[in-house]
């Protein structure tokens, strides 16, 4: 204050009213944004959160499903469904399977190949015996004794040929059309007989006895029928069935073949509300309480935390590589955390309704699973499109699609339906500068997830049944086209505000210049007003000449100078000729308003809540310039009092400087403004040539050394300056019957008139 001439302000220096303060509710909420801006700038916090809502949201509780007592004939109040997929016991099929293997097995049977020698043993050595074995008829023995041992001979090779064949007993016991198991009694050895047409019963073996005997030579007919007839009765099975054995195998492979299970669909109605239960009803109920989870199962607790810290990590990695480039979203990670964990939370709401609901539903809307496709769950992506872009909110639906697979009980075609959709979200929205848009997406999203479940039912039922099919198209198409931007416009402004993002639509919002800050800055400072009016021009044209955003760019230069409400007879703009406060006021005085206009203009937006990112372009539009005009006239004023000359850094703005292309744009254009109107005859050359000038100051001075403006982006701004100007200062025909008398001599006042005149793009702006 000491450079103020007679300790401070002239007497006759008017001090106007203070603007008028923003409202109670909206410093109220001010102050509440500064605390959620405190919240999310710890990143941990967020992370510990995301994780521990996303195990609360994929862990099933440990409680198990009652249904109550269970007794046949009980009629169902109400339907009752598979809580999850649960595995059946299925004795019949079981029983059935192990029918099968048992008929398999062949049937063992046991060949004596012994017998025909031990007959044979019985028989005399040599001559004709006493005793016969059998019961020979007694002239069977008078036979022998005349045949003097060639009758015996001929039997002995008789009996020999016929019991060394395979004999059974019936041959209608033997099993038709399979093989059999020949086992040979007393060795390991065992044989797959599947020909049996060489197996003879007894009565074949004893008629081919008879017929041996009759051919013997040396006995008449008579004699060789009683021969035959004692050697049939001697004739016995060979080839016997082992029923114990066939038992031993059939048992051991039926052991083999597993249990049998029917799996139960989650959803699957056991019992309609009205119906008795009956005994199969009791058994898979019964079995879905047996499956029901019923205790603290740490194991799978620690599989999904591990998978869930999984993909919250890589999320929180990716958010921290690109939030240097995103500028828009300030807190990317909190951001897409939670969004994330939003549309989870709502993914699980609507499933527990929905298991509620479904229960009252007739066919074909009975399935969880096709009242799943009404969730809105592409609204995730498009969320993240609008306040983000379109590479964040790609790699966002990939991370939302896991998540929605594990929430929904792990379900594969779930997880593809929300990622084709929030694929098509992210695409679906080009500009957002109505309300409209969101519906246009919507369609858009609606008519993709319809054609995304028609693909997935034909791959998993082939569109059986058909109305199921279609009742699950026309549920995913009202999903994406009402549920999306329905939910989308719910959180949007919510993100806006918490996040500080603005989107087309807020802009649109602010533009309006009627708004309570607007209409006190064009009353207070109407100069400033009408300055900011074509800055907000120029800056348009240039972010629209190097793809910057130029809505962003018109409206935030309608509040780049708000600050100078507080004083607005100390910027040229609003100071009537002849009167310049700053001709009464030390250089460093005059450097000192002059910059306070930018602590004014941040406090002002900060009660009135505006964005940050408008906020921002206060103070960075001046960048660390040099007030050159109070900077020469302390140089002189020094000189004069033969003392050492002041440091350019004392009439430095604050900053910082312009770390952004818009912020650059609003540099220049608030320079090229200012000067453009020094321009006694404007022609486009003039207009160049002064762009130029204030540029290459500006970056001899490393004003953009913090942003990505290039040589070729100057040269497009440079153009759109040039047109922007021509338009508004072009030349005007003179009017004949119009006499503007002292226009001269009012234009020579104004060139001849001391004090910090706007003619040059670093005076007091």
């Amino acid at each position: 204050m000491d450079d103020l001439p007679s300790g401070g302000l002239p007497k006759d220096s008017s001090i106007p009213a203070e603007p008028a303060p923003a409202p109670r509710s909206l410093r109220g909420a001010v102050r509440l944004r500064g605390l959620i801006d405190l919240a999310l700038r710890h990143e941990w916090v967020w992370a510990v959160a995301t994780v521990l809502l996303l195990v609360l949201l994929t862990w099933r509780p440990p409680w198990g499903k009652t249904f109550g007592d269970l007794f046949e004939g009980r009629i169902a109040e109400s339907d009752v469904t598979a809580p999850f997929d649960v595995e059946i016991r299925d004795d019949v099929r079981t029983a059935e399977r192990r029918e099968q293997a048992r008929r398999a097995v062949d049937d063992i049977y046991v060949f004596d190949d012994k017998v025909g020698a031990r007959v044979e043993r019985d028989l005399p050595d040599s001559g004709p015996a006493s005793a016969l074995p059998g019961s020979p008829d007694p002239s069977v023995a008078a036979i022998l004794r005349r045949g003097h041992g060639e009758v015996l001979k001929a039997v002995r090779g008789i009996v020999r040929t016929i019991l060394s064949e395979q004999i059974v007993a019936r041959r209608d016991t033997l099993p038709q059309g399979r093989a059999i198991t020949v086992r040979y009694l007393g060795q390991p050895d065992e044989v797959s007989l599947r020909d049996q047409s060489r197996i003879i019963d007894i009565e074949e073996a004893q008629r081919r006895v008879r017929e041996a005997a009759s051919g013997i030579a040396g006995i008449d007919t008579a004699s060789a029928d009683a021969v035959g007839n004692w050697l049939a009765s001697l004739v016995q099975p060979n080839l016997t069935y082992d029923m114990g054995e066939t038992r031993r195998r059939m048992d051991d492979v039926a052991r083999q073949v597993p249990v049998l299970y029917s799996r139960l669909p989650k959803g699957t109605v056991l019992v309609r509300k009205g119906q008795p239960y009956t005994s199969d009803v009791i058994r898979e109920i019964q079995a879905v309480q047996h499956s029901s989870p019923r205790g603290f199962d740490p194991t799978a607790l620690f599989g999904v935390a591990l998978v869930t810290l999984f993909l919250v990590f890589f999320l929180w990695r990716y958010a921290s590589d690109w939030k240097r480039e995103l500028r828009r979203v300030r807190h990317l990670f909190p951001f897409l955390a939670l969004a994330l964990g939003i549309h989870a939370a709502v993914g699980r709401g609507a499933m527990a309704l929905i298991e509620v609901l479904v229960k009252n539903l007739e066919f074909p809307f009975d399935r969880p699973e096709t009242l799943w496709y009404l969730i809105p769950a592409a609204s995730g992506a498009l969320l993240v499109a609008l306040l983000a872009n379109d590479r964040i909110a790609t790699v966002y639906a990939m991370f939302a699609s896991a998540v929605f697979a594990i929430v929904f009980d792990w379900n594969l075609s779930y997880a593809l339906f929300v990622l084709i959709t929030h694929l098509t979200a992210v695409y679906a929205l080009s500009k957002y500068h109505s309300r409209t848009a969101l519906m246009r997406s919507g369609l858009v999203i609606g008519f993709a997830g319809a054609a995304a479940v028609a693909g997935l039912d034909a791959i998993n039922n082939g569109f059986n049944p058909w109305q199921v099919c279609l009742a699950d198209a026309v549920f995913a198409f009202l999903g994406g086209a009402v549920g999306v931007p329905l939910l989308v416009a719910f959180l949007l402004p919510i993100f806006e505000w918490v996040f500080g993002i603005l989107t087309d639509i807020r802009l649109l919002e602010l533009s309006n210049l009627d708004n309570a800050l607007l209409s006190q800055l064009a009353l207070r400072a109407p100069g400033s007003y009408n300055h900011s009016i074509i800055v907000g021009t120029l800056a348009e044209a240039a972010a629209e000449s190097i793809g910057a955003n130029p809505l962003f760019c018109r409206v935030a230069a309608y509040y780049h100078d708000i600050g100078k409400m507080k004083m607005p007879e100390y910027y040229i703009e609003n100071q009537r000729p002849g009167e310049n406060p700053h001709d009464r006021l030390a250089p460093s005085m005059s450097a000192l308003i002059i910059t306070n206009h930018v602590k004014e203009g941040l406090k002002m937006g900060r009660d009135h809540g505006l964005p940050e990112p408008i906020l921002d372009i206060i103070p960075q539009h001046h960048g660390t310039r040099v007030m050159t005009y109070f900077y020469e006239k302390a140089k002189a004023a020094a000189a004069a009092a033969g003392t050492a000359p002041p440091s350019p850094d004392d009439f430095r703005h604050p900053g910082p400087k312009p770390s952004s292309k818009e912020a650059a744009i609003f540099m220049l254009s608030d320079s090229v403004e200012a000067a453009a109107r020094t321009v006694a005859e404007p022609t486009d050359e003039r207009f160049r040539d002064l762009i130029r000038q204030i540029a290459s100051r500006a970056i001899l001075d490393g004003q953009f050394d913090q942003c990505d403006l290039t040589f070729r982006d100057l040269d497009h701004i440079s153009e759109a300056f040039v047109r922007t100007l021509g338009s508004i200062y072009h030349h005007r025909i003179d009017y004949p019957t119009f006499i503007f008398e002292g226009s001269t001599g009012r234009r020579a006042a104004r060139a001849e008139q001391p004090g910090p005149r706007r003619t040059r793009s670093d005076g007091p702006a």
